[in-house]
């Protein structure tokens, strides 16, 4: 017996429609998710030329910071018990605006389709803790009909994952000349005798008379403009391997310290309970920002081939079969170019990650099977507001910019902070930028098309599968612009 029909029966049309709306209402425990702040979209049956909305990026991200995953209402109004957003991306019924939906994909707006019955298919096993754990723990576990045996019993198989000090994830992947240096940096760690290697040099270089201190760091400066790497770049992140039931119980204690202030922070929210323009409290930022997070990852490689060694999960294009290439619903979700999809990836996130601002250069579909998502995005015209890492840097196509920690809009030079004024020094554009933002939540899928910026932030433990299929062109022109 296949393992999902020990705990769900065999998929059929008629299951799916008697199960449909009670798959519905647990998903959305609030409805329709968040209220807009401004008018909900219009959503004609083809996108107008101003579609989709957007409103000032920093006005986004004083209405609600990044670094709170408080989902509440901060306001007074009872009825209103989810934080009002700035919507500006229309939300399609799969069944009675499937038509809608094409067409906006056609002509490449961004857009979420609910309502999907075969995704809610999956959504609701996914959200099954014994089915995920069976799915995830076998090491190349034995097909039986198509299933996984549960009665095979094998080590725990090992995944992707990555891991960061705090909740903050900034992609980053080092060319073969940035390794060798990275690698020649590292060894310029601490000697015995408590002094680093280039002081070490120094000294070597002056005692033996062949050149002056000023003139050692004079040289030592031109190198290190020669090199590839940044000065002082470190990796951002860790990339290791773990087991899913590591990650999952993370997870699930990470969103226990969202749920459990400790005394002083209880203190300190009291404290707090007056002001009502802190964006974020200080027991939020001690729970989510300042404590190891984890990224847990799969990859099904598909046409690809093979593309992540023995670790690769073949299994993802059976369990959403809404992204199989010859299924009917591929028409939505891969488009006409199915051809060019480059598998499936899944990152499962915990509560207050943060995966930091960026553009991906193809079509993307992105599914969301458990836990919500805020997704902050930005048009490829705004590329120079947001400040991008160049085409040479780790990380690449990403903003250099701590969203999570923006100051006020530029106002009075003279009442301005030092602080203050040095990001808008620095920064001088980004007051400038425009951006909307979407809760996705279990069941919901977003298509982003290329080159588009997004900012994700979990707001609880989630899974979220994305697959792309092909590229655009009509905005290259715009990211030509930035250098890339």
């Amino acid at each position: 017996q296949k393992m999902d029909e020990l705990i769900l029966p065999p998929i059929t049309e008629k299951v799916i429609e008697e199960r449909k709306e009670r798959i519905y209402q647990n998903l959305h425990t609030y409805g329709s998710g968040h209220p807009s702040i401004d008018d909900e979209p219009q959503c004609p049956p083809t996108p107008s030329p101003d579609y989709p909305q957007e409103w000032n990026l920093m006005d986004v991200l004083h209405n609600w910071n990044p670094d709170d995953v408080d989902t509440a209402s901060t306001s007074n109004n009872k009825e209103n018990r989810r934080r009002s957003i700035y919507r500006g991306i229309c939300i399609f019924d799969y069944e009675s605006e499937y038509d809608k939906a094409l067409a906006y994909r056609a002509a490449e707006k961004p857009f979420v389709i609910r309502n999907d019955p075969y995704v809610y298919w999956t959504t609701e096993r996914w959200n099954h803790e014994g089915y995920m754990r069976k799915l995830l723990s076998l090491d190349q576990p034995q097909q039986n009909n198509g299933g996984v045996n549960i009665n095979d019993k094998k080590k725990e198989k090992e995944y992707r994952a990555e891991y960061s000090e705090n909740n903050h994830f900034m992609y980053w992947m080092l060319q073969r000349d940035q390794k060798k240096v990275y690698k020649q940096r590292k060894k310029n760690t601490s000697t015995k005798d408590g002094g680093t290697n280039t002081q070490k040099r120094q000294k070597e270089s002056i005692g033996r008379g062949a050149i002056t201190a000023n003139r050692f760091m004079q040289k030592l400066q031109n190198e290190q403009k020669k090199e590839p790497l940044p000065a002082g770049w470190e990796a951002p992140t860790k990339m290791i391997h773990m087991n899913f039931d590591n990650w999952y119980r993370r997870a699930k204690e990470q969103d226990l310290r969202k749920q459990t202030p400790t005394r002083h922070d209880q203190k300190q929210q009291q404290e707090q309970s007056n002001n009502t323009n802190a964006d974020v409290t200080n027991a939020t930022k001690s729970q989510q920002q300042d404590v190891p997070h984890w990224y847990f990852r799969l990859i099904g490689c598909g046409a690809m081939g093979k593309c992540d060694g023995d670790r690769s999960t073949e299994s993802l294009f059976s369990e959403m079969d809404f992204f199989h290439p010859q299924r009917p619903q591929s028409d939505l979700y891969l488009g006409s170019e199915k051809d060019k999809q480059g598998g499936i990836h899944c990152r499962f996130g915990m509560s207050g990650v943060i995966s930091e601002a960026h553009y991906d250069g193809s079509r993307n579909m992105i599914a969301l099977l458990s836990g919500e998502r805020r997704y902050i995005l930005s048009h490829p015209n705004q590329c120079q507001n947001l400040y991008l890492y160049p085409k040479s840097h780790p990380s690449s196509r990403h903003s250099e910019i701590d969203w999570s920690n923006v100051p006020n809009k530029k106002g009075n030079a003279s009442t301005a902070s030092a602080e203050e004024a040095s990001f808008h020094e620095r920064f001088p554009k980004f007051a400038n930028a425009t951006a909307n933002e979407i809760v996705l939540q279990a069941g919901d899928v977003l298509y982003l098309p290329t080159n588009w910026f997004h900012y994700i932030v979990s707001l609880n433990m989630n899974y979220q599968c994305n697959t792309r299929s092909g590229t655009s062109f009509e905005n290259d022109y715009l990211i030509q612009q930035c250098g890339f």
